[in-house]
């Protein structure tokens, strides 16, 4: 869980960089700052240089929600996966040295008779047939999560798709919502609601 805060602690860090550089202030007329002196506030005004299309972009990327959760979600994948392999992810003081044993099992798993059944069952369990990932590829990525890898690009997909699934789903209660309701008593003289077709 480290990695996180690394990853807010640079953004913070080049966000502070970009926010202290100041512009070139104009020349202050002695009116000016006499007025802003009196109303006291002649050390509050100034100019600040507004971030760039590339402090943005960085802005953007490190503090986006989709950002975060795909990091968040392939930290507790990895967890998850240490866990169906029998290790104990917190208990390694590296993440280099928990990828390399999560390795050496599922080798060792495969080489072993119904190994490559129990490995693909553990696949299924995790949900990563779903991604088009491997255990081996979850393995392999546990030895630096941030980097951009198979992985992560499988996560981002998945959130791409979620994305678009609750986009159509909004979409359909909205044309849903905008049908007007008909209110009409049946032949026991009970009301009942229907939707007028369009």
């Amino acid at each position: 869980m480290t990695g996180i805060s690394n990853v807010n602690s640079t953004a913070l860090f080049i966000l502070q960089q970009a926010g202290s550089v100041s512009a070139i202030e104009p020349k202050k007329s002695a009116s000016d700052s006499l007025i802003a002196t009196a109303n006291g506030i002649a050390d509050k005004i100034g100019v600040t240089k507004q971030p760039g299309q590339a402090e943005s972009k960085i802005s953007e990327a490190m503090f986006s929600v989709t950002s975060v959760d795909v990091l968040k979600e392939k930290l507790a994948l990895i967890d998850r996966a240490a866990e169906a392999l029998g290790f104990d992810a917190d208990s390694y003081s590296s993440k280099a040295d928990l990828s390399h044993d999560m390795r050496k099992a599922l080798i060792v798993m495969g080489a072993q008779e119904g190994g490559e059944d129990r490995i693909a069952a553990m696949e299924k369990e995790l949900g990563l047939d779903k991604l088009g990932v491997s255990l081996m590829d979850v393995a392999i990525s546990a030895k630096d999560p941030e980097a951009e890898d198979i992985v992560s690009k499988a996560l981002e997909e998945q959130a791409g798709q979620d994305k678009k699934s609750d986009e159509l789903k909004d979409k359909d209660a909205k044309s849903d919502a905008s049908q007007p309701l008909l209110v009409k008593p049946d032949d026991a003289g009970l009301y009942s609601v229907g939707v007028t077709q369009a």
